[in-house]
């Protein structure tokens, strides 16, 4: 291999083509005039050269190595048209010349019908038609690094992109659980206000103010007196504030186990796009109600629940749980905002109507405030929302996680004040459907 090459810096861009690679076959540099032979050796050249004796059988080290420039000598029959585009194509270069002894003065230079890249020239025409031709390869070695360049900052800037609709998404969610630990924080405590403990605390001092004679005092003070019949009332209401708190302080567990899956979900799927696993879909929407609703909910709406028996479905259970906990939240604030004695939140789970039925659909109807039609067709675009305080960025994730996990999100809805209907669809697990 001969190794010659100059540096040429693009003066626009800045860019360095690296040296040309050049294939020739079926001849030698012996070959070649004197007139050429002097550009070949010419510090301005860049030019890299493989040597070869035939187009085939092409050695492996020659089969797709990108070579910008390969020189055939004819040889007896004469390389076709077609032959010529394949061995392009093997070879991968940007252009072959077929170099020809015998052509005519006045067909000294042809180009292939169908295919750009590919001349056919007399082999005397080569020491003047290779300066253009060695232009046009260092432009074309200019033009793809520019390509791969742009190419890169693309792939950095849809990174980027991605983490941070990743970032938003995640804040967006852990802002939703951080609503419903507040509201949790609240209820706590008011329980705590109007706890009987402080009374149970003022007659413990009073006890221990006679405790000489706590025995005449319970009998014959006025307030000893009220001491016992008050304990024998108090036991089941302290019981029903502890079973209470019990039930805030798991909720508020409840709710920041889910913040922590909603960072490990996000984690892991920047890092390889998530965990997908059989799972029961029933389980996830029960979990998604005990994160959406609280028991006091039950005076102002009723849930509904309609479960056909369906397969597990292959999923993240976490990305999934979170975007379940977003329909079922944002349905409960579209009730919320529509006001009407008693409101039903109903809930589907049911194989897919449509062929081939290898999926489930999860279908969340409620009575709220409904869509107004112009508004249907933009709920999925990231930063639309008809939320006074939404960012348009909880529907848009969860299209978008649904469709890489092989599912997708749609929206019903007959208009303002007719409520909403969102269907949810998974897949289902390849085992399940086997079995």
């Amino acid at each position: 291999m001969m190794n010659l090459h100059v540096d040429a810096v693009d003066d626009h861009t800045g860019i360095v083509p690296s040296v040309l690679r050049v294939l020739a076959v079926n001849f030698q540099k012996t070959d070649l005039d004197s007139t050429f032979q002097l550009f070949l050796d010419s510090p301005g050249s860049s030019l890299s050269i493989d040597w070869v004796v035939s187009t085939v059988p092409l050695h492996e080290t020659e089969k797709s190595q990108g070579y910008d420039l390969a020189l055939i000598a004819q040889s007896s029959p004469p390389i076709s048209w077609s032959e010529a585009v394949v061995f392009k194509q093997a070879t991968d270069a940007g252009f072959v010349i077929l170099l020809e002894a015998d052509m005519s003065e006045d067909v000294a230079l042809s180009r292939a019908p169908s295919t750009v890249g590919i001349w056919r020239i007399a082999s005397h025409w080569l020491p003047m038609v290779l300066p253009w031709v060695i232009e046009q390869c260092l432009e074309r070695k200019r033009l793809l690094m520019e390509q791969a360049r742009s190419d890169s900052q693309l792939r950095d800037a849809e990174y980027r992109f991605e983490m941070a609709n990743v970032a938003s998404t995640v804040l967006h969610n852990v802002g939703n659980v951080l609503n419903s630990v507040n509201v949790t924080g609240k209820v706590l405590e008011d329980l705590v206000t109007q706890s009987s403990v402080p009374l149970i605390h003022r007659m413990s001092n009073l006890l221990k103010e006679h405790d000489e004679d706590w025995m005449t005092f319970l009998s014959e003070d006025p307030k000893g007196k009220k001491i016992l019949p008050f304990l024998k009332k108090i036991g089941e209401p302290l019981v029903g504030e502890q079973q209470a708190l019990l039930k805030e302080i798991q909720s508020l567990q409840r709710h920041l186990s889910h913040v922590r899956h909603i960072i490990l979900s996000h984690q892991a799927m920047a890092r390889d796009h998530g965990w997908v696993e059989p799972v029961a879909i029933e389980e996830l929407v029960a979990q998604a109600i005990e994160l959406s609703f609280e028991p006091r909910d039950c005076s102002w709406v009723t849930i509904r629940r309609e479960f056909c028996q369906v397969p597990r479905v292959l999923v993240d259970k976490h990305q999934v749980l979170q975007i379940l906990v977003n329909l079922f939240r944002n349905a409960k604030q579209a009730m919320q905002q529509y006001v009407q004695p008693m409101h039903t939140f109903t809930l589907s789970i049911r194989r897919q109507a449509a062929a081939p039925h290898h999926k489930v659909e999860v279908i969340v109807q409620d009575t709220g405030v409904g869509i107004a039609p112009e508004h249907v067709n933009r709920m999925f675009t990231r930063g639309f929302t008809t939320k006074k305080e939404g960012n348009g960025i909880g529907l848009h994730s969860s299209a978008r996680t649904l469709e890489k996990l092989g599912g997708s999100l749609s929206v019903f809805s007959a208009g303002t004040g007719l409520g909403a209907t969102f269907t949810m669809v998974v897949p289902i697990a390849e085992e399940a459907e086997v079995s």
